[in-house]
């Protein structure tokens, strides 16, 4: 500690609250530079129509011979008219004992949550389900009133 005796600002940056200049965990050099912790990388744009960029949609040859639903799925960003389309996106995480999925729809906001006990399941009861329409597809949830929503 910097100052005699005891020192409610002293007290604060011990116990990591705050830090007051002249006083305990006080230091200038507070947020050092990040120029050489981080890498950026510039992703040339491609031309678009009108000024916007055009995205670049995502495809694996190997998937899409077992799993073309899947691939077309998550990674076509143009619709079969030929209009832009948000594309699906997937969320995997292991819970009691299984493997399982949330397909979120982010056009339509819907969601679909499927399981199995192994990764290759999974992928096939995802095809199954986007392939054929069928599944538990949930309507997006109404926002709740948080704080600093009006009330009516």
């Amino acid at each position: 500690m910097r100052c005699r005796g005891w020192c409610p600002w002293c007290y604060e940056g011990l116990k990591g609250r705050a830090v007051r200049p002249g006083h305990f965990g006080w230091s200038r050099r507070r947020f050092p530079s990040r120029a050489h912790d981080v890498a950026t990388f510039r992703v040339p744009a491609s031309a678009g129509v009108n000024g916007v960029p055009a995205r670049r949609g995502w495809r694996d040859e190997v998937l899409a011979e077992s799993h073309p639903a899947l691939v077309g799925w998550v990674g076509d960003v143009l619709a079969d008219d030929g209009t832009a389309r948000d594309t699906g996106t997937i969320l995997l995480f292991a819970e009691d004992g299984a493997l399982k999925a949330c397909l979120n729809d982010r056009q339509s906001g819907a969601r679909c949550f499927l399981s199995a006990p192994g990764l290759d399941g999974l992928l096939n009861a995802i095809e199954e389900t986007l392939a054929t329409g069928k599944g538990d597809w949930r309507a997006p949830k109404e926002a709740p009133a948080g704080k600093g929503a009006r009330r009516t």
